[in-house]
């Protein structure tokens, strides 16, 4: 059985964070290793379909990133949405 405390739903913004290493390290290490951490503890992970929907919208926009990813790439992150693969 798994207890509501034992439960940890991943934001947006983590995902961003932990998908661009160059946009701002400080917070991308600290989404890595948080993940890691939280993956590594049994918890489990939720992220929802419009956390998903939000991540695709800004990791391919271009006016955010100087390379945003191609929808090709957002979409096998996606498609990968285990925690793992971010």
């Amino acid at each position: 059985m798994i207890f509501e405390s034992e439960r940890v739903f991943i934001d947006t913004n983590v995902l961003v964070y932990s998908t661009f290493v160059d946009f701002e390290p400080e917070k991308h290490l600290d989404c890595i290793k948080t993940l890691n951490s939280l993956d590594q503890s049994g918890r489990s992970l939720f992220i929802s379909a419009q956390v998903l929907r939000e991540f695709y919208a800004i990791v391919t926009n271009d006016r955010i990133f100087s390379k945003p990813l191609t929808s090709k790439q957002a979409l096998r992150k996606i498609e990968n949405s285990s925690y793992g693969s971010f």
